[in-house]
């Protein structure tokens, strides 16, 4: 009897420890259980675009002195595509930011006219301006200072240019520069007058 009793103890004490073990496992697994996800990925970096160009011309493909054209005032009594004396011409620069995606400012500047024989001459830059497109016409003045001004980012995006305007005229005055003129109709030169523009990120 007593080994019947022995037995049946025994047996009810590993069914009580396979119990315990079976509900720490529970336990211990379910404190452990959870969702889990994973992701990777990357972030892409957008720049914000520059192109500014002058007379159709990307400032970035101009590696020497841009050719500005001048237009002359057609006069009869003088050959196609000259200046003498009591005539004149003009030059258009137009700035353009369209494809830019950041405020620009500009610095403009024009230099007085050079590579004369005789700087006596009346052959003169008389007037240069230059306009933002929908504004009115600022002076630069020729040998002066540089004109700085920014062009708004809404300006910018809009791509409204920025145009710049030069005269150039041969005065027919009463001044006794006869002799200057026509030292200079003699010579074999081609003067110029530099004109400087800077365009750069306004930060």
């Amino acid at each position: 009897m007593s080994k019947n009793n022995s037995k049946t103890t025994s047996a009810k004490k590993w069914t009580i420890l396979a119990l315990i073990l079976f509900l720490l496992v529970a336990i211990i697994g379910g404190t452990y259980t959870r969702y889990t996800n994973s992701a990777s990925g990357n972030a892409t970096i957008d720049i914000a675009k520059w192109s500014v160009k002058i007379n159709n011309t990307d400032m970035k493909d101009i590696t020497g002195d841009l050719t500005v054209p001048l237009e002359y005032v057609a006069n009869a009594k003088v050959s196609a595509n000259k200046i003498a004396p009591s005539g004149s011409a003009t030059f258009t620069l137009v700035i353009d930011p369209s494809g830019s995606e950041v405020a620009i400012d500009y610095s403009l500047s024009v230099g007085a006219i050079t590579g004369l024989t005789d700087s006596g001459s009346k052959l003169e830059l008389t007037s240069v301006t230059y306009t933002v497109q929908g504004g009115s016409a600022q002076t630069i003045t020729p040998g002066g200072t540089a004109v700085e001004f920014t062009e708004a980012l809404a300006d910018v995006t809009a791509g409204k240019t920025v145009t710049v305007v030069g005269t150039v005229t041969w005065d027919n005055d009463s001044d006794n520069r006869s002799a200057a003129d026509t030292a200079n109709g003699w010579a074999d030169v081609s003067p110029t007058a530099s004109v400087s523009i800077t365009a750069k990120q306004s930060i």
